[in-house]
C-alpha cells in the first residue's frame, strides 16, 4: 500500500518519495537488474583459484539420511572446509557447503581453515586494531568517523554501551585493486598509512577467499534451483556490490544484554540435549570482581542491529513501570495475588488482623507494584544491578547479504595485551530446528562466512541465514575484539526470492529472527534503515526510548518556542496522574525542589493529564480509613500515626498529609484543571487543589470547592465551571487514551524543548533523583542543534537541526572527497512527463506541500539565516509560489524577488516586492545583474530541475560575494515531473543530499564553498532537509 494526496485541481498524484520503488516496474526507463550485468572480479586476489569448467557436470548433492522415529539425530558442528578443498572446489568441498547452508539442520555458516599466511596477517591486523582502540588516542582523533555507520573510528573506549560501540570501520571494496569510494557509504579514513596497509594485506586474502565460497555456493544452488546461474549468482552479486563494511569492534566488559530465546525453546520442548552448547541456565557463573561496576543501560527494539529480536529481548535498564519505584496501579491494572514475591506487599492481609509495617517498613496507601519502594536507591535513575548471565549480542540474523567474521580475541582493557578466551564465551549458532552449537574450530584463525537474511531470501530459502549470538561471561577489565565484515550488494538490488519460492524465503516460527518486512526492499533501503537508527542520539548515548515514550510524545506535542527568541520552556514535563495520588503529589514537590535547586524556575513547564486511579468512585466518596482497612487491613491508628511512611515522606517534601481526607472522584476536578490550561494557570490550580486535598482534607469533587480554587488562582470561577462542563468529553477521551497505555501513576514524560529528546518514567523520586533526571534530560538536549557557515562570514545557529542523522552526515562523511567529473548523464534528467511545465502550472495550486510542523521548521531555518543578514538585505526565492514561508524577519529586507511559473500564485505572495515568471527548464538565464542578492532560496522544487548545473551557476552569479544559497527538500514529489536521478534514488534524504551537493560542486566548478548538509525535520511530521553553500569572496 502507499499513501498519496490529490492536490487541488490536479490529476497528478503527489506521493511520498519513499514509495517510489512501487512504481518502478511501470517505467520504460527502470533500472536494470545489476545481477544481469557481466561479472567483474575486482579483488587483487592472492588465492590461486582453479575454477571447474562450466561444462563439467556437477555431482548430485547427497541428502541427509532420515532419522528413525523416536531417535535424536546426531548433532552436526559448524562445517569446516580446508583451504585446499575450497580452492579447488572439490566434490568434498561442495558437499560441505551443502551441509553448511542447505536444510533445516544447517547453521548457515562455514569455517575455512588453513588459509596460507592468514594467521600472521590476522594477528598483525588485530594487533593494530587493539592498539588503536586502547592505546592510540591521537590515532583515533585522526581517523574520527562522523558517526558509527561511516568509515573511521567511532566511540570512546571504556564509556560505550552500544553493540557497535568502539570500532574502526572501512569499506574493503574501496581498498581492493581498482576499488573506489562509494559516496553513500562514505570515504575511508585511516589513522596512518601503516595501519591501512596492515589491514589491506589481510582483507585482500579474506575477500578473495570469500568470493570462492560464494562461487561454490552458486554451484550448490545449480543442483537445487533450475537455471540458477543463468538468472542469479551470489558471486556476481557480491563482487558487484559497492560496500563490504569491515568493522574491527572493541566490546568493553561493561556491555551486556539479556536474551530469553533458549528459555522459549526449552518451553516449547526442543530438547537442549540436541545441542553441544548449554542452555543459559547451565552456563558457568560469570566471573565476579569486588570492584565490579553496575552494568550500563543498553539498546531497545529497533536499535538497528541487523534483525535483532529486541522487541522481545529484555534489556538492562531502569525507570519503567513496575521497576520498584513508588507508583500506584490504576483501576484497570490487574492486582497480583496474595503473597506474590513482587506484588509490592509482603502479604495481602485480612481485616481480622491489623497490618504492621512490612519488612521494608513502607506499606502503601494504595496498591502498587513496589515493595518498600520509597527507600534509597529505588528512586535512582541509572543504578542497574549486575546480571547473572548475559550476551554481548543476543540471538539475531544479520539483515545484510553475507557476513564475514573471525574467532574473537580478548585483551586487557588497561594494557591491551592479548589474554586467553574466557570459559563459556564466544560465538553460538542455532539451526532451524533449535539445535545450538558453539564455534569450536580446529583453526583459531579460520575465516567464518555466514549467510544473511538478504542471501536467504535471494536464494528462495535454499541457503539458510545464520542464527547466532555471542555469550559474555566475562569479568570487568576484559575486552572482546572481533573483525566483522557486512557485505552489501548493489544498492538498488531488490530483496526478492526466485519466482515460486517466496513462501520458503522467510523464516517462520519461534526462532524466525526475520519477517516479511525484509522482502521487496532494496539493499540501500535496508542499510538506510539501519543507519538511520544507528546515527541517532538514541543509539549513540543509549536513550532507549521506549515505544511508550514515542507514543506519549506523539499524543503530547511539545509547545514550540520561536527560533532564537529565548521564550518558552527549555524542559517540558507532562505528568499523567490522578490529582488524589499521594505519590504523585510528593514526587511533584520533590521535582519542584530540584528545579529550584538547579535554577530552572523559568525553564521548566509542567502540564497535567488525567489517569484516574478509579473513575468509578461514587459521588459521595469514601472515608480513607475505611478504604485502607478494606483494601489492605491498615488500622486507623496506624494510618494516623506519625510513623506512617507517607506522612514522613510528605513532611520531608514540605507536605503535612491529613489522614482525615476522603477518597473522592476527581473527574470534575480534572475538567476544571483542563479549563485552566487554556488560561495558562493549570499548574497553579493543581498545586492549590493538591494542598487543599492532602493538607486540609477538602473535598475536591465538590463544585463549590473547585469554583473557589479557580478564583483563588485568579480565574473567573463561574466561567471555569461552565467551561469545565464543555470539556467533559475531551477529558474522558484523554483518560481513555492514557489509561490504555499506563497501568500505574504517577507517570512523567520529560523532554528537552528543542530536540524532543527525554525520558519517560514513573514513581516517587527524591529531590536528588529528580536533579539527576533533569540533568539527563538537559544532556540529551545537547544532541540537537548545528552551527553552520552563513551569509557574509557570519556563523548561524540552527537549534532545530539534528546533527546525528544521515543527511547531516552526508557531506562530512566524504572527508573532502568529491567526484572530479560531473557524475550524471543526460538521461538522468529525463522525466515520466516530458510535457512543458507551464502546462502543469497553468492553473494556480494554492496548497501546502508539507504538514504545518515541517513548514514551520522551514520558516525557523530561514529566520536564523535572515537574522545573520544586514538591514536592507536582498532575497531571491526561486521556484516560488503563493507562500515563501519566510518569517517576520523578512520585513528588514529591501528586496524580495519571487520567481515561479504561475502569475496568480506569485501575485498572492504577500512578502514579494517583485515577481518574475520563468520556466527554468526552458530558460536558465536569470534577469538580475551579477552580485545582487544576499540570500537565494529554492524550496521543495530542486527535484524538477532538468538542467541543475546551469541553474546553480546562475544562482551563484546573481548572489553577492559571501552570499548564501539554501536548497530545501523533503520526501514528497510530483513523481511524474521529478527527474529520473531524483525519482530513482531509494534513499530520500541522504541520497538526495549527495545529489544537491554535486549540483553545487559542479555548478559552476569551484563556484561554491562552505557546503553544509543538515536535517531540520520536526520530531513529528514530514522530513525537512537543507543543503547550503556560500559564494566565495575571492
Amino acid at each position: 500500500m502507499f499513501c498519496h494526496t490529490h492536490m487541488m485541481k490536479s490529476s497528478v498524484q503527489y506521493i511520498t518519495k519513499s514509495r517510489w520503488r512501487l512504481f518502478r516496474p511501470l517505467l520504460a526507463w527502470k533500472i536494470t537488474d545489476p545481477m544481469l550485468s557481466s561479472v567483474s572480479f575486482k579483488a587483487a586476489s592472492t588465492l590461486a583459484v582453479r575454477v571447474q569448467p562450466e561444462s563439467q557436470a556437477m555431482p548430485p548433492m547427497p541428502q541427509a539420511p532420515l532419522v528413525p522415529s523416536g531417535q535424536v539425530a546426531p548433532l552436526e558442528p559448524v562445517v569446516q572446509i580446508p583451504y585446499e578443498e575450497l580452492r579447488d572446489l572439490t566434490p568434498a568441498a561442495l558437499d560441505k557447503l551443502h551441509k553448511a547452508f542447505v536444510g533445516e539442520r544447517a547453521y548457515g555458516a562455514v569455517a575455512i581453515t588453513g588459509i596460507p599466511n592468514y594467521a600472521e596477517l590476522k594477528q598483525d591486523a588485530f594487533r593494530a586494531g587493539v592498539d588503536l582502540a586502547l592505546l592510540d588516542a591521537e590515532g583515533r582523533k585522526r581517523s574520527a568517523a562522523v558517526n558509527n555507520t561511516y568509515p573511521g573510528w567511532s566511540g570512546t573506549p571504556g564509556s560505550e554501551t552500544h553493540p557497535l560501540q568502539n570500532s574502526f570501520l572501512f569499506n574493503v571494496k574501496e581498498e581492493l585493486n581498482g576499488g573506489k569510494a562509494d559516496p553513500f557509504f562514505g570515504k575511508n579514513i585511516f589513522p596512518s598509512e601503516d595501519y591501512r596497509e596492515t589491514w589491506v594485506k589481510f582483507v585482500d586474502v579474506m575477500y578473495s577467499t570469500s568470493l570462492q565460497i560464494l562461487r561454490g555456493c552458486d554451484k550448490v544452488l545449480d543442483t537445487e534451483i533450475s537455471q540458477w546461474q543463468k538468472d542469479r549468482s551470489l558471486e556476481r552479486l557480491g563482487d558487484d556490490g559497492p560496500a563490504l563494511a569491515g568493522r574491527f569492534i572493541c566490546y568493553d566488559s561493561g556491555f551486556t544484554r539479556e536474551d530469553r530465546l533458549l528459555e522459549t525453546r526449552d518451553g516449547l520442548g526442543v530438547s537442549p540435549g540436541n545441542s553441544n552448547a548449554s542452555s543459559i541456565a547451565e552456563l558457568p557463573e560469570p566471573m565476579q570482581s569486588p570492584n565490579e561496576t553496575s552494568v550500563k543501560t543498553v539498546g531497545h527494539a529497533g536499535d538497528g542491529l541487523a534483525s535483532m529480536r529486541t522487541h522481545t529481548t529484555p534489556v538492562k535498564t531502569a525507570g519503567h513501570a513496575g521497576d520498584g519505584l513508588a507508583s500506584m496501579r490504576t483501576h484497570t491494572t490487574p492486582v497480583k495475588t496474595a503473597g506474590h514475591a513482587s506484588d509490592g506487599m509482603a502479604t495481602m492481609q485480612t481485616p481480622s488482623a491489623p497490618v504492621k509495617p512490612t519488612s521494608t517498613g513502607y506499606p502503601l496507601e494504595l496498591s502498587g507494584s513496589l515493595a518498600g519502594s520509597l527507600a534509597g536507591s529505588a528512586a535512582e535513575v541509572s543504578e542497574v544491578p549486575q546480571p547473572e548471565t548475559d550476551y554481548w549480542l543476543p540471538w539475531h540474523v544479520d539483515s545484510n547479504f553475507v557476513t564475514i567474521l573471525h574467532k574473537e580475541m580478548y585483551a586487557s582493557e588497561i594494557t591491551g595485551e592479548f589474554i586467553p578466551e574466557p570459559p563459556g564465551s564466544g560465538l553460538m549458532f542455532m539451526n532451524e530446528v533449535g539445535e545450538t552449537t558453539m564455534l569450536n574450530c580446529s583453526d583459531p584463525n579460520a575465516l567464518l562466512l555466514q549467510m544473511g537474511a538478504f542471501a536467504q531470501i535471494y536464494t528462495g530459502g535454499k541457503l539458510k541465514a545464520c542464527r547466532h549470538a555471542v555469550l559474555n561471561p566475562v569479568k570487568p577489565g576484559v575486552a572482546r575484539f572481533n573483525y566483522c565484515n557486512f557485505w552489501y550488494v548493489p544498492w538498488d538490488t531488490l530483496c526478492t526470492a526466485p519466482e515460486g519460492m517466496e513462501a520458503a524465503a522467510v523464516n517462520k516460527g519461534w526462532n524466525a529472527m526475520m519477517d516479511e518486512s525484509y522482502l521487496n526492499i532494496t539493499m540501500k533501503q535496508s542499510f538506510t534503515a539501519f543507519r538511520q537508527f544507528m546515527v541517532s542520539p538514541e543509539a549513540r548515548v543509549q536513550f532507549s526510548d521506549s515505544q511508550r515514550f514515542k507514543e506519549l510524545s506523539a499524543l503530547l506535542p511539545i509547545v514550540r518556542r520561536k527560533q532564537g527568541d529565548g521564550s518558552g520552556p527549555d524542559i517540558q514535563v507532562d505528568l499523567l496522574t490522578d490529582v488524589r495520588c499521594p505519590f504523585s503529589f510528593i514526587s511533584q514537590m520533590n521535582l519542584q525542589a530540584a528545579i529550584q535547586n538547579m535554577g530552572l524556575q523559568d525553564s521548566v513547564v509542567v502540564r497535567y493529564h488525567p489517569v484516574f486511579l478509579n473513575p468509578n468512585v461514587p459521588k459521595e466518596g469514601e472515608s480513607l480509613d475505611d478504604y485502607l482497612w478494606r483494601e489492605f487491613g491498615y488500622t486507623k491508628d496506624y494510618a494516623h500515626s506519625e510513623d506512617y511512611p507517607l506522612r514522613r515522606y510528605g513532611r520531608e517534601a514540605g507536605v503535612e498529609m491529613n489522614p482525615n481526607r476522603r477518597v473522592v472522584n476527581t473527574f470534575d476536578a480534572f475538567c476544571v484543571i483542563h479549563a485552566a490550561q487554556e488560561k495558562g494557570l493549570q499548574h497553579e490550580l493543581v498545586q492549590l487543589l493538591s494542598r487543599w486535598y492532602f493538607e486540609e482534607a477538602k473535598d475536591i469533587s465538590d463544585a463549590s470547592v473547585l469554583r473557589a480554587a479557580a478564583e483563588a488562582v485568579g480565574l473567573d470561577g463561574e466561567a471555569m465551571m461552565q467551561r469545565s462542563q464543555e470539556l467533559r468529553g475531551a477529558v474522558q477521551d484523554r483518560y481513555e487514551e492514557f489509561s490504555a497505555m499506563l497501568g500505574e501513576v504517577p507517570h512523567f514524560l520529560l523532554r528537552e524543548q528543542a530536540s524532543g529528546n527525554g525520558l519517560e518514567l514513573g514513581g516517587l523520586r527524591s529531590v536528588d533523583a529528580w536533579e539527576q533526571v533533569l540533568q539527563q534530560v538537559m544532556e540529551r538536549g545537547k544532541f540537537m542543534g548545528m552551527t553552520i557557515d552563513g551569509p557574509h562570514g557570519r556563523q548561524v545557529r540552527l537549534d532545530q537541526a539534528n546533527p546525528f542523522t544521515p543527511v547531516s552526515h552526508a557531506l562530512p562523511a566524504q572527508h573532502g572527497w568529491l567526484p572530479t567529473a560531473w557524475p550524471y548523464k543526460e538521461e538522468d534528467f529525463s522525466r515520466m512527463d516530458e510535457r512543458p511545465d507551464d502546462q502543469m502550472y497553468a492553473e494556480p495550486r494554492l496548497a501546502e506541500h508539507l504538514d504545518l510542523d515541517s513548514l514551520q521548521s522551514i520558516t525557523d531555518t530561514y529566520e536564523a539565516i535572515f537574522k545573520a543578514c544586514p538591514d536592507g538585505f536582498k532575497v531571491l526565492d526561486l521556484c516560488s509560489s503563493w507562500n515563501s514561508h519566510y518569517p517576520a524577519e523578512i520585513q528588514r529586507a529591501s528586496q524580495v524577488a519571487v520567481h515561479g511559473l504561475n502569475s496568480v500564485e506569485l501575485e498572492m505572495n504577500e512578502v514579494a516586492t517583485e515577481r518574475h515568471i520563468q520556466d527554468l527548464n526552458e530558460q536558465q538565464k536569470l534577469p538580475w545583474a551579477d552580485n545582487t542578492f544576499d540570500v537565494a532560496t529554492l524550496a521543495l522544487s530542486v527535484q524538477y530541475l532538468t538542467k541543475p548545473r546551469e541553474v546553480f551557476a546562475e544562482m551563484q552569479r546573481v548572489l553577492k560575494p559571501g552570499g548564501m544559497a539554501m536548497i530545501v527538500f523533503s520526501h514528497r514529489s510530483f513523481i511524474e515531473k521529478a527527474v529520473r536521478l531524483w525519482a530513482a534514488e531509494p534513499d530520500d534524504g541522504e541520497g538526495h543530499a549527495h545529489a544537491v551537493c554535486r549540483y553545487f560542486q559542479h555548478g559552476p566548478e569551484k563556484g561554491w564553498e562552505k557546503l553544509n548538509t543538515m536535517d531540520v525535520s520536526p520530531r513529528h511530521g514530514d522530513p525537512v532537509w537543507v543543503v547550503t553553500a556560500v559564494k566565495p569572496t575571492h
